[in-house]
C-alpha cells in the first residue's frame, strides 16, 4: 500500500512473497487462488461445505431432483386496501 516509486520494489517483493506463501499453504485446496490481481484464501473450503448442505436440503424437498408444483407454496393474492 506504499504507492511511490521508492516503495514499489518493496511492494512487488512483498506481493510475490505472500503469493508464494499462500499458494503453498493452499496447495490442494481448489477454492484458494492467489495472483498479483486475486487473493482468494478460502482454505477451509466453505464453498464445498455450503454446497454439500444445500444438496442435503434439496434432497429433502425433491428426493428425485424434481420440484413439483405442490412443493412450492402458493402465492397469496394481493388485496386492495380500502
Amino acid at each position: 500500500m506504499l504507492r511511490s516509486r521508492i516503495a514499489e520494489p518493496l511492494e512487488r517483493w512483498e506481493r510475490a512473497r505472500k503469493i508464494r506463501k499462500f499458494t503453498r499453504q493452499g496447495a490442494g485446496v481448489p477454492e484458494a487462488y492467489f495472483s498479483p490481481h486475486h487473493c482468494k484464501g478460502h482454505f477451509d473450503q466453505h464453498g464445498r461445505h455450503t454446497l454439500a448442505a444445500f444438496q442435503r436440503r434439496w434432497r429433502e424437498v425433491a428426493p428425485d431432483g424434481i420440484v413439483r408444483s405442490h412443493a412450492i407454496p402458493p402465492v397469496l393474492e394481493a388485496r386492495e386496501v380500502t
